[in-house]
């Protein structure tokens, strides 16, 4: 029986261009049943970074604590920096990134303070609905008074409660997270949610319509 493929003098098998055809349209078949699959690994890869990154904001929050009498970062404190930028001043978070990167001619998130998965433009305008510097959160009513129900609080005052509240999580702009888009929108950039870290340390992915619920109790002290 005949072999469909051209036998060269030299002893080697030589495909013809059916053959060719055929092998091509085989593997962008098979690349086209794999790319779904590694792309929702690439996003699992993504979001377990995220997730990292929240624990070591949390260290960082628990030991600006310690040296500050119990008290949560102030969402910006008397100086006018905000809370990043505190933790990066006093050196509980390292980054190459200086602590004057939330100005109009150093907008750019990066280092710790990026998160991969986000696409959105990375930058400050100038408004609260921009980016300063940052794709995290931190929770409005624990360090500011900004918002109905919102106080500064002392991290040991809430000891028996730490698992309950949402410390710092994914943020869509404006460094702020609570329960409407006047206290801080969260960015559900991880197969359609956020990640978050708790008082307690422990770490979790919430959907939209936990965030929003006015009923929930992970943002309210």
């Amino acid at each position: 029986m005949k072999s469909s493929s051209r036998i060269e003098k030299n002893g080697r098998v030589a495909f013809t261009l059916i053959e060719m055809l055929v092998m091509i349209s085989l593997l962008l078949v098979l690349m086209a049943f794999l790319s779904p699959g590694l792309k929702s690994a690439r996003d699992s890869a993504k979001s377990i970074q995220c997730i990292n990154t929240l624990r070591q904001f949390h260290l960082a929050v628990l030991q600006y604590c310690q040296d500050n009498e119990e008290w949560l970062p102030p969402r910006y404190d008397s100086d006018g920096y905000w809370w990043p930028q505190t933790l990066v001043r006093h050196n509980y978070i390292k980054t190459k990134m200086h602590y004057g990167f939330y100005t109009l001619s150093n907008p750019n998130c990066n280092g710790i303070f990026a998160c991969s998965s986000e696409k959105g433009v990375s930058a400050y305008d100038g408004t609260m609905t921009g980016w300063h510097g940052s794709h995290y959160g931190f929770n409005i009513y624990l360090n500011s008074t900004s918002a109905p129900g919102a106080k500064l609080c002392k991290l040991i005052d809430m000891q028996q409660v730490h698992s309950k509240y949402v410390l710092i999580g994914d943020c869509s702009g404006s460094l702020r997270l609570g329960l409407s888009i006047a206290s801080g929108t969260g960015a559900f950039r991880h197969h359609a949610k956020m990640n978050v870290v708790f008082m307690d340390g422990h770490c979790d992915s919430i959907e939209p319509s936990e965030m929003l619920d006015s009923s929930n109790t992970i943002w309210l002290p």
